[in-house]
């Protein structure tokens, strides 16, 4: 039977009545009760706000250098492999022109936290510059997403007919913001928000999934986001990268999942190595013995996402599979967990 409390705030949410943060939670829990009601509701909203359209993106990446040091970014501050750029505005109007003949609705500048373009005087009407010459070039709105701004700098992006600002707060659980955006300000950040809709500017806000949130804050998230009034939400999976080759055992260790033969993964208790097999042992209180080879069936499976859902005995959290689920493997990049440096990758 339908939970009536779902069935309620569906109804609230189809008459464009806004949700508190309890019922937003009480969904995101238990919405899986109502799918077919959940999803309706959904397609309903959408095509009357969006109809059947795509709204296509054209990023143009100017700057990979940043003064931050995200554990989640690949651009990190500390990371030595990422490549470092500044491109020049050549490169630049060249990008943002094939992107517009490309069919693309709207052109985002962004870059890393680069201080040259945050902090140096120069940098700053550069920034403001490049805005404006995309924009008369392109006839297209036009997004900046540098990192934490001045307020004079929002001005002067205003001024020269930028139309949005997008600075991502990727959570809005104080105590992970700081796992994940070392040494920031959560409130600088979320301040440079608000200053960017006092000088008129559309603000787009975005989170991470996955990241080590729980669902009541995902909830606190979607009404914050309401709250400073960003006219767009991204929320993306935090995603992982893991080199096809890597050692099966540190694998496992890691990302603390194991397929069983009957296509369930389970959540893994203990792991204990020994020689060239290990004892591993679920939260289901089941116990498998492994070999480390990285062609094995476990292996595979793991890597290829061969599952068919989670134990339920095991209670694997939601979180974790959804970390999980973007977690990718390449041959050529990503981390290959041998050491300490690799596994914070």
């Amino acid at each position: 039977m339908v939970n009536p409390n779902i069935e309620r705030i569906l109804a609230k949410a189809e008459q464009r009545r806004a949700l508190s943060r309890e019922e937003i939670a009480l969904l995101l829990k238990n919405g899986s009760d109502a799918p077919e009601s959940l999803f309706r509701v959904a397609r309903e909203l959408r095509n009357r706000h969006f109809q059947n359209e795509i709204f296509l993106y054209g990023f143009v990446y100017f700057s990979t250098w940043c003064h931050n040091d995200c554990a989640f970014c690949y651009y990190r501050q500390s990371n030595p492999r990422s490549p470092r750029y500044r491109k020049s505005d050549s490169e630049i109007l060249e990008a943002a022109g094939s992107l517009t003949d490309s069919g693309v609705h709207l052109i985002d500048l962004t870059s890393g936290e680069d201080s040259y373009y945050l902090t140096q005087p120069e940098g700053q009407e550069m920034l403001a510059e490049l805005a404006r010459a995309v924009k008369m070039q392109s006839g297209l709105p036009v997004m900046v997403s540098p990192g934490v701004v001045t307020d004079e700098v929002l001005r002067q992006l205003a001024a020269v007919g930028a139309d949005w600002y997008a600075c991502y707060q990727e959570t809005y659980n104080r105590e992970l913001f700081q796992r994940l955006r070392l040494n920031q300000s959560f409130d600088r950040r979320l301040q440079a928000k608000q200053m960017a809709r006092k000088h008129g500017l559309l603000v787009e806000e975005g989170i991470l999934r996955g990241a080590g949130e729980t669902l009541d804050d995902l909830a606190v998230a979607l009404v914050s986001m309401q709250e400073i009034g960003a006219q767009q939400v991204r929320v993306k999976p935090k995603k992982r990268y893991y080199r096809k080759r890597v050692d099966f055992f540190r694998l496992v260790e890691k990302i603390k999942l194991w397929p069983s033969r009957t296509g369930l993964l389970h959540g893994v208790k203990t792991f204990v190595e020994k020689g060239s097999y290990a004892e591993l042992t679920t939260h289901c209180n089941k116990t498998f013995l492994v070999h480390n080879s990285k062609n094995s069936r476990a292996a595979r499976w793991l890597r290829n996402k061969y599952a068919a859902g989670a134990c339920k005995a095991c209670r694997v959290p939601e979180w974790k599979l959804a970390k999980y689920s973007a977690t990718l493997f390449n041959q050529h990049y990503g981390s290959d967990l041998e050491t300490e440096e690799s596994k914070n990758y």
